[in-house]
């Protein structure tokens, strides 16, 4: 076997390595809280401004093993909903923000927020959606009674969030409340778990910079979409093997 044919299978065994390794595309990737109580959470759907600020244990991520992008996250209605929302008509929240970020070395520690001031929970922190928010009617489906719901509505990022094995998560979420003009859709629970020290909010100001702790403390079950991340060493490699390839082609013209 030649040098050439050698590094071509080597190179075409590393591809498909990799891409089994590295599936392109999106993928669904369900953040539940296991064994934790539910509790109703509507901090995502109020008719009045919010912000709310939440803490993901590492635990919550466990299925993840390599990088990834997180590209889109969900919310899901309780199994006791029992009908869609928006019931009435569509909703329409003039500025809903999302934030993702590294947990401070504080936060980490206590594995849970340890502060009222929202920047102080944070490091590495990436705005990853922004701009107005419109939820159509009927766009969270809700099942049978006493069945759990759909993650039927993505909240697509206009920036990926790069999130590594093992870390912890912090999501910041500002909204502009969509006024209730349905007049009684002020709000909606999505499913919850409670978490010590897992929720700081304020109620008052889209733009606060501090808010209180709970009440209850909870985090939402999240449905994140993502795409995996090349690890770099992966990336090198392919690349040595596409170098080595081309080199010997040129010199191999060369030689004719």
């Amino acid at each position: 076997m030649d040098l050439r044919r050698f590094l071509f299978g080597g190179v075409l065994t590393l591809a498909i390595a990799f891409r089994l390794a590295a599936p392109a595309g999106a993928v669904d990737y369900v953040v539940t809280g296991a064994s934790l109580p539910y509790s109703g959470f509507s901090s995502l759907s109020r008719e009045a401004p919010r912000v709310l600020q939440q803490f993901y244990d590492d635990s919550f991520f466990a299925s993840i093993t390599q990088p990834v992008e997180l590209t889109a996250m969900s919310f899901r209605l309780p199994a006791v909903a029992g009908t869609n929302y928006p019931a009435l008509g569509d909703l329409n929240f003039a500025r809903y923000e999302i934030t993702l970020a590294k947990p401070s070395p504080a936060a980490a520690a206590a594995n849970g927020l340890t502060s009222a001031v929202f920047a102080d929970n944070m490091q590495d922190a990436v705005l990853v959606r922004s701009g107005p928010l419109t939820i159509p009617q009927g766009s969270f489906i809700s099942n049978a009674s006493g069945v759990d719901a759909e993650f039927s509505f993505h909240i697509v990022f206009d920036t990926p969030y790069v999130f590594t094995p093992g870390q912890d998560l912090v999501m910041l979420v500002r909204h502009s409340g969509h006024g209730d003009v349905n007049g009684v859709e002020t709000r909606w629970n999505f499913d919850g778990y409670a978490w010590t020290n897992g929720t700081v909010v304020n109620t008052l100001n889209v733009d606060a910079t501090s808010g209180n702790f709970g009440p209850g403390s909870f985090n939402v079950a999240n449905r994140i979409q993502f795409t995996v991340v090349p690890e770099p060493a992966s990336l090198t490699v392919l690349a040595l093997g596409a170098g080595l390839m081309g080199g010997l082609r040129r010199k191999q013209t060369r030689a004719r």
